[in-house]
């Protein structure tokens, strides 16, 4: 595993649901990524998340695809911002 580590956000948003960051959370415990902070708006049925998380580089493209998934199985926007 590389010592390098890189900073990302990822934004979510869509239709609310209780369970949506217990899953995503969840799902990036998978790659071993530490979360340094998330923030959720619950606002008129829909839901912003916000999670801030640092991983290993080499797996960014696996992170993307399974949160991806994810996503369209939840009928969600998902957008990753490496910082």
């Amino acid at each position: 595993m590389s010592l390098q580590k890189s900073t990302a956000i990822l934004l979510i948003s869509g239709k609310s649901s209780s369970s949506i960051a217990d899953e995503f959370s969840k799902a990036l415990k998978e790659f071993a990524v530490e979360v340094s902070d998330s923030q959720e708006i619950l606002m008129s049925g829909r839901v912003i998340l916000a999670i801030e998380f640092h991983f290993d580089p080499a797996h960014l493209n696996a992170i993307e695809d399974e949160l991806g998934e994810l996503a369209r199985a939840k009928s969600l926007d998902l957008a990753t911002e490496v910082l």
